[in-house]
């Protein structure tokens, strides 16, 4: 019998001071890779904007566009509370956040049969 899994279940840990915030990420490459590729391509977008014109709308556009990046890939409720650990502080909380995302997530989105294929041949 074949039990469907998440393709990918991994808990991120973030450390400010002394305060620490647990994420479980349990995702399903399926569910999230075209909205992922969307929101990281708002995200790319309203960055170059705000490079270009650091206006209240502009860090407003890229708030809205890292939190929309964290819902794909969080859920609502999860981002919600990362944004409250962050106290509203987005860039900051993005730098924090996304080499975490880099390192344990996009993988898992570029190519979603490593995880079969090195149990298949029984890599760890």
């Amino acid at each position: 019998m074949i039990h469907s899994q998440p393709m990918l279940k991994k808990t991120m840990r973030i450390r400010r001071g002394l305060k620490v915030l647990s994420v479980k990420v349990r995702l399903h490459v399926d569910d999230v890779a075209a909205d992922y590729n969307k929101a990281q391509g708002r995200l790319a977008d309203t960055e170059k904007l705000l490079q270009k014109n650091a206006s209240e709308a502009s860090m407003n556009e890229y708030g809205e566009a890292v939190i929309n990046l964290f819902c794909v890939l969080f859920g609502e409720k999860d981002t919600e509370r990362i944004i409250k650990f962050y106290e509203g502080r987005y860039i900051e909380m993005l730098a924090d956040i996304y080499p975490w995302i880099q390192d344990n997530i996009l993988p898992a989105l570029r190519n979603p049969f490593q995880k079969a294929l090195d149990k298949y041949m029984g890599r760890k």
